[in-house]
């Protein structure tokens, strides 16, 4: 269906699939992302930091070889339901852990990959990921906007694309979702 719409390129689930979907991006020439399941927040402790490096170097030795893939991502949205009082210093710490653990598994793949691209998928709080330093981490920021439907307008689409130019002139970006969802409107 993908590409008897046109389409070329598929993001694949914040979790790993079945071999066959990257065996059939591969065959079909569709280009990829494959994702870890660090969806929404972290844990603060060591054991979680070493499952999401270790998840992630998984994922890349597993599908390094599939010609379709472009692109490693982690960390979806993972400032949408972020912990503790908003501005207070406990808070503070955790975004500190956050990009910390986004550094991390940054350098890992860099250090597997020196190649192919990576992403982390942002919902559309430009200040916050921006500020806690989300938006410069990954090769490339990806945007889950869904403007004028679970807030703004469509007008503000093309805006939000703008300030990403404006103050990340030399950061590509991709918009990892859009659209209406759920939302029975």
């Amino acid at each position: 269906l993908l590409k008897q719409m046109g389409g070329n390129f598929l993001r694949i689930a914040h979790y790993p699939q079945d071999p066959t979907v990257l065996e059939s991006c591969d065959r079909l020439g569709i280009l990829t992302s494959v994702e870890t399941p660090i969806v929404n927040r972290i844990t603060e402790t060591e054991e979680f930091s070493n499952n999401a490096k270790h998840m992630h170097l998984e994922m890349i030795r597993q599908n390094y070889n599939h010609p379709s893939l472009i692109m490693w991502t982690y960390m979806n949205e993972v400032l949408l339901m972020p912990r503790y009082e908003r501005g207070s210093e406990k808070q503070e710490t955790y975004f500190k852990a956050i990009a910390k653990l986004a550094q991390e598994l940054e350098d890992l793949t860099r250090k597997e990959d020196t190649i192919r691209y990576s992403m982390i998928p942002n919902h559309g709080a430009w200040e916050l990921y921006n500020r806690v330093g989300l938006t410069k981490i990954p090769k490339l920021v990806g945007w889950n906007l869904y403007l004028g439907w679970y807030n703004g307008t469509m007008e503000d689409f093309g805006k939000f694309l703008d300030m990403h130019h404006k103050e990340l002139p030399d950061k590509p970006l991709i918009i990892a979702e859009y659209g209406s969802d759920a939302d029975s409107r």
